[in-house]
């Protein structure tokens, strides 16, 4: 097992800081499409709370680049780092397709970029979107972030993901097949209401039990708070 900061140290060979960006996209159960009010653990933001204030995406990396730098001191400046683009807020890989390849292919164009990172929900990768991906995977290291946060179906329902499990599954299969050489992180949160230690560990034993050791992914554990 690997920590974050230590597989892309090991992959890159320096420190990477991922740079939150903001496609300015929805989600389906926001727009009425599948339900309203999105989850109810995720922010005004969409879970972007770190991405810059401007709505132009270069400036948004910029910003994100040098609060990086603030708080490390200098050190991305003095030693070598690279920056991974992390399409973080709301579902970023729903809306116009030509506007968000548009939006991908800038990130990448960014000075010490080393890839793409791209936060997304398992019902929402079109057909569009994953041939998208494969062709960038071909330059560069793709990072694809489905937010599964429980295996309880009960919960699921409960936080209004409007998603089911085998979205989940069907969407880390396609993967694998179609773009075998991206990195699966998959989003848990512990302490969802009405869940146990055990619950929570069932969660993790399902995200596992779609992959393999051969398969290239990751675990993000987020912890519940208000």
């Amino acid at each position: 097992m690997l920590f974050l900061s230590d597989f892309y140290k090991n992959k890159f060979g320096c420190k990477v800081y991922k740079i939150a960006l903001d496609a300015h996209c929805t989600c389906p159960n926001r727009d009425g499409t599948k339900g309203t009010g999105g989850c109810i653990f995720c922010s005004q933001s969409g879970s972007g709370d770190f991405i810059g204030t401007s709505v132009f995406l270069k400036s948004q990396f910029e910003e994100g680049v040098c609060l990086v730098e603030k708080k490390a001191r200098g050190r991305s400046g003095k030693n070598k780092a690279l920056f991974l683009p992390y399409f973080q807020s709301f579902t970023s890989t729903y809306g116009n397709f030509e506007k968000l390849k548009e939006l991908y292919l800038e990130a990448l164009s960014f000075k010490n970029v080393c890839g793409i990172a791209i936060a997304t929900r398992p019902d929402c990768l079109s057909f569009q979107i994953i041939e998208l991906l494969k062709q960038i995977s071909q330059k560069f290291f793709v990072q694809i972030e489905l937010g599964l946060q429980t295996s309880c179906e009960q919960t699921g329902k409960f936080i209004n993901r409007c998603y089911t499990n085998d979205d989940y599954k069907n969407a880390v299969s396609l993967l694998k097949k179609e773009i075998p050489g991206a990195h699966i992180v998959t989003h848990l949160i512990f302490g969802l209401p009405g869940e146990k230690k055990s619950d929570m560990l069932k969660s993790v034993d399902f995200v596992l039990d779609n992959f393999t050791e051969e398969n290239f992914f990751g675990i993000k554990i987020t912890n519940l708070y208000v």
